[in-house]
C-alpha cells in the first residue's frame, strides 16, 4: 500500500506510478478509485474520469 501513502501525502505522480504497475489494477475498485483519484491530482481529467468509470463498473456504484 506504498501508493496508497503517496496519494495520502499528495505524491501523485508516485502513486500514479505505483498503481499503474499493479497487476491487481483491473479487477481492484478500490485500485480504480485510487489510481483515477492520483490523476484528478496531477490535473489529468481524461484518465481521471476512465478509472472513475472504470471504478462504476466493477462496482455499481459512482464513486462520489
Amino acid at each position: 500500500m506504498l501508493a496508497m501513502a503517496w496519494l495520502n501525502t499528495g505524491a501523485h505522480a508516485k502513486a500514479a506510478e505505483l498503481l499503474e504497475r499493479d497487476p491487481e489494477l483491473a479487477s481492484s475498485p478500490d485500485l480504480r478509485l485510487a489510481l483515477g483519484m492520483a490523476y484528478r491530482g496531477l490535473g489529468q481529467s481524461a484518465k481521471a474520469s476512465e478509472q472513475f468509470a472504470a471504478y462504476e463498473k466493477l462496482t455499481g456504484r459512482k464513486p462520489f
